[in-house]
């Protein structure tokens, strides 16, 4: 399968609602906080068009980093849910969940960045932050029912 960024949406909507095992929420939730650092992104792009701030410099910087990080982790979830599929091993299983703690720890990060650049935003883009945090919102709750969900499955496999 070609990178999950490199999809039409399309596509990837195709992909995820299809009877193929991966991708799935997983990935989802993964594009999900890319869309949320794009519209975080957005508030910041337009932002500075008013005022060269450098601190919006640099989170617009992270922002992107951070997307492209996001877009990424969608690869690494299909791979590493797919793995633990193949074997249930005790390595694939544990690539499976360091997936899920790092997009985590992007949600947090997103976080971070968000509430560090609040102050700064021209109040017309608050629509963004909002959809930004909305978004981040969402990809936890995915990500924490993901990494719950693939606790209980171990479990249920694991020999006693």
């Amino acid at each position: 399968m070609a990178s999950i960024a490199d999809l039409r949406i399309s596509h990837l909507v195709e992909l995820i609602s299809s009877n193929s095992v991966a991708p799935g929420a997983g990935a989802a939730g993964a594009v999900t906080l890319a869309l949320a650092a794009a519209c975080a992104g957005k508030a910041v792009s337009i932002s500075l068009k008013h005022t060269e701030h450098p601190h919006l410099r640099t989170a617009l910087t992270r922002l992107e980093e951070l997307a492209r990080h996001a877009l990424d982790g969608a690869d690494e979830d299909v791979a590493a849910f797919l793995e633990w599929m193949r074997d249930k091993s005790a390595d694939s299983y544990d690539d499976l969940i360091e997936s899920e703690a790092r997009l985590a720890c992007q949600i947090n990060a997103l976080l971070v960045i968000i509430r560090d650049v609040e102050g700064f935003v021209r109040p017309n883009m608050a629509g963004d932050l909002m959809a930004a945090k909305a978004l981040a919102g969402a990809a936890r709750t995915i990500q924490m029912t993901n990494e719950a969900e693939a606790k209980m499955a171990d479990e249920a496999h694991r020999p006693l």
